[in-house]
């Protein structure tokens, strides 16, 4: 008997420290949710900003890859280019330059990846009717991101 009842004891102590465990665990996953639920949060907020600050800017904005392909635009850029944005996504940049104008791209660009510093140019591009269109200031920016 004695031996069924260390037994017991045993077993209820055991049961003791997995049902500790188990709360423990609890809190713990219960505060990494609270913290993902904020992150989420946060990054929605980025998110927000971003739209904001990318996608209604009064000026136009590309993402051209090393290639020069376009990987992105903003409504700006599209409005500008007479293009919807889905068709400007993968074409080449220099589709939507003067033909006079695209060795200065060319060099601007290569310049660019080379250098990394940012460079500067003037730029005729065309727009959906093929009619160039001066900006009277074009940047070139490199951002490469992990």
């Amino acid at each position: 008997m004695r031996t069924q009842s260390a037994e017991r004891r045993s077993g209820d102590a055991e049961a003791k420290r997995l049902l500790h465990e188990l709360q423990t665990h609890q809190i713990e996953l219960e505060t990494q949710n609270e913290k993902l639920r904020r992150t989420q949060s946060e990054l929605e907020a980025s998110r927000a900003r971003y739209f904001d600050l990318y996608e209604l800017a009064p000026v136009g904005f590309l993402v051209v890859s090393q290639q020069g392909l376009i990987v992105e635009s903003n409504i700006t850029a599209a409005r500008l280019l007479g293009a919807a944005r889905n068709d400007l996504t993968g074409k080449p940049l220099v589709h939507f330059i003067f033909r006079d104008d695209q060795d200065v791209f060319y060099l601007h660009h290569k310049q660019l990846f080379e250098k990394g510093a940012p460079q500067e140019c003037e730029l005729r591009l065309l727009n959906n009717r093929r009619r160039p269109q001066l900006f009277d200031e074009i940047r070139w920016f490199r951002h490469e991101s992990a």
